[in-house]
C-alpha cells in the first residue's frame, strides 16, 4: 500500500524546470576585444604600453610617498591638469607611450619582467588586420553549451565598431544587425525613429530585444565633462528583471571611488544612478586586455565568479 501511495504522489507533484537567465552582453570594443585604437591613433605598440603602466607601481621619483602607477604618476606628478586638456593629453601620451622604453633604460628592477610580458602579447598577434582576443569566442562558446539565450551589444567612443562586427561574423554564425544606434546624453538614437528614445524602461527593453548590435557611444561628449561617467557609456539594468542578468565589460572602467569613470549604471525602472560598487566585478568590468588576450579562460572565469557572487 504505502508503494502504491508513492507512485500515486510522484505523478501528482509537478515537475519543476529552471529556466537560465537571458544575458545583455556589453562589450566595449577598443583594447577589450582588439589592441588598436583609431579613435585615439594608438597603435599595438601604444595600447601594450598603456596596459602596462597602469599595472606597475612604484614610487618612482623621490616625490612620491606611497606606490603609484606609472600611469596614475604621469596624471597626477609629471603632468598634472585637466584630463580633457589636449595639451597636457599629448604630454602625457607620450611618456606613457615609452613606457617600457622607460624602465628599460632607468634598469628597474621590474623591467625584465616588463619587457617579457610586452613580447608575449606582441607574440599574439598575427597577420589579421583586425584581432579578437581568442578569450571572447572561446565565452561565447562556453554559454551556448551550456544553455543561456544572450544578445551581444559592441559599444565604442571609437571608429571601429564595422570592423570588429565584421571579425566577429567572420569567426561565428552571429549576425549584427545594420541599423545604427548612437548614445548621446542618455538618449538612444536609432535610424528607425525621428526622435531619439529617452524613456529609460524603453531603452533598456529595446536593448535585450534587439539581437547582436552595435552602439556609438559619444566621446566628445565624455571627454568635454573631464571624463564623468555620468557624460560616458549608459549602462542600463532592471534590479526587478529576475529573468534578465546585463554584464558590461571595459577597459576604461575606473574603481567605484574615481571621480573620472567610463561609464554609468542606471535603473531603468525610474531613470535613477544607482552606486557603482553595488555591479562592480558582478555586472561591471573593468577588463585587463593583456589577461584577456594571454588567458583563453579570461572572460569565462570572469562570469563564473559573478554568479557565485550574484
Amino acid at each position: 500500500m504505502k508503494f502504491y501511495i508513492t507512485i500515486c504522489l510522484s505523478f501528482l507533484i509537478p515537475m519543476v524546470v529552471f529556466s537560465k537567465e537571458h544575458l545583455v552582453l556589453q562589450f566595449d570594443v577598443n583594447q577589450t576585444l582588439i589592441g588598436t585604437d583609431k579613435a585615439s591613433n594608438k597603435s599595438l605598440d601604444d595600447v601594450i604600453n598603456h596596459i602596462l603602466a597602469k599595472r606597475y607601481y612604484d614610487y618612482w621619483d623621490e616625490t612620491v610617498t606611497e606606490p603609484l602607477s606609472y600611469a596614475d604618476y604621469v596624471y597626477e606628478v609629471k603632468v598634472p591638469g585637466k584630463r580633457g586638456d589636449n595639451f597636457l593629453k599629448r604630454k602625457r601620451t607620450k611618456l606613457i607611450n615609452n613606457f617600457v622604453d622607460y624602465v628599460t633604460e632607468a634598469n628597474h628592477p621590474k623591467a625584465e619582467q616588463i619587457k617579457n610580458i610586452y613580447d608575449q602579447v606582441l607574440a599574439k598577434f598575427n597577420d589579421e588586420s583586425v584581432y579578437v582576443v581568442p578569450s571572447f569566442y572561446k565565452f561565447l562558446e562556453f554559454i551556448e553549451k551550456e544553455g543561456y539565450q544572450y544578445n551581444l551589444i559592441l559599444r565604442s567612443f571609437g571608429r571601429d565598431l564595422a570592423s570588429v562586427k565584421q571579425a566577429i561574423e567572420k569567426q561565428t554564425d552571429l549576425r549584427f544587425s545594420q541599423e545604427r544606434l548612437n548614445f548621446f546624453r542618455g538618449e538612444l538614437f536609432t535610424t528607425d525613429q525621428i526622435e531619439p528614445i529617452k524613456d529609460e524602461t524603453i531603452i533598456y527593453n529595446f536593448l535585450k530585444s534587439h539581437g547582436h548590435i552595435s552602439i556609438q557611444d559619444n566621446w566628445k561628449e565624455w571627454q568635454d565633462h573631464n571624463q564623468d561617467g555620468a557624460f560616458g557609456k549608459p549602462i542600463f539594468v532592471d534590479p526587478a528583471d529576475k529573468g534578465t542578468l546585463v554584464f558590461f565589460f571595459d577597459d576604461h572602467l575606473e574603481k567605484p571611488s574615481s571621480p573620472h569613470n567610463v561609464g554609468t549604471v542606471i535603473n531603468a525602472q525610474n531613470g535613477q544612478v544607482l552606486p557603482l560598487v553595488s555591479y562592480f566585478n558582478t555586472q561591471v568590468f573593468a577588463v585587463d586586455f593583456i589577461e584577456a588576450l594571454l588567458n583563453e579562460d579570461y572572460f569565462i572565469e570572469l562570469f563564473q565568479k559573478s554568479k557565485i557572487l550574484l
